[in-house]
C-alpha cells in the first residue's frame, strides 16, 4: 500500500497535464521544470512501473530513475528499464521495492545541458 503521497501542484510556465493522481517531486533548483510521478498501488517485491511526466518547454530530454532506503542505506536489487514515451512522459519498468518502509524516489533529468535532481519520499506497506 502507497501511504502518505500529497499531490502538490506548482504554478508554472510549463504545461504539463492534469493529473489528480500525479504527485511532484523536489528540486532544490528553483529553475528546475516541474516533475510529476504516477503509480498505482505500490507492491512489495514485484515488479511495478512509475510513470514520469516532466514538464519541460521543449527540447530533448534524458531522464533516470532510482529509488533507496535512506534508513537501511540501501537502494533496489534491481535496475528499472526507462523508456521515453515522447513528449516529456516516461515509464519506468521493472521496479521492485523488495521490502516494505520508506522509499525514496530519485529522478535526474538532463535538458539539453542543464541537469536536475528531484526526490520524494513514499511509505510503502
Amino acid at each position: 500500500m502507497l501511504v502518505a503521497l500529497f499531490l502538490m501542484f506548482a504554478s508554472s510556465v510549463w504545461a504539463c497535464p492534469d493529473n489528480q493522481r500525479a504527485v511532484e517531486l523536489i528540486s532544490a533548483d528553483a529553475n528546475a521544470p516541474p516533475v510529476f510521478v504516477d503509480m498505482d498501488k505500490v507492491p512489495v517485491s514485484a515488479p511495478f512501473s512509475v510513470f514520469i511526466q516532466v514538464c519541460a518547454e521543449s527540447g530533448p530530454i534524458k531522464l533516470d530513475f532510482d529509488a533507496d532506503m535512506p534508513t537501511h542505506q540501501h537502494g533496489m536489487n534491481y535496475t528499472p528499464q526507462i523508456t521515453d514515451l515522447g513528449d516529456g512522459e516516461f515509464q519506468a519498468s521493472g521496479v521492485v521495492f523488495h521490502m516494505p518502509g520508506a522509499w525514496r524516489l530519485r529522478v535526474k533529468v538532463t535538458a539539453g545541458s542543464a541537469r536536475f535532481d528531484y526526490s520524494t519520499e513514499i511509505s510503502v506497506q
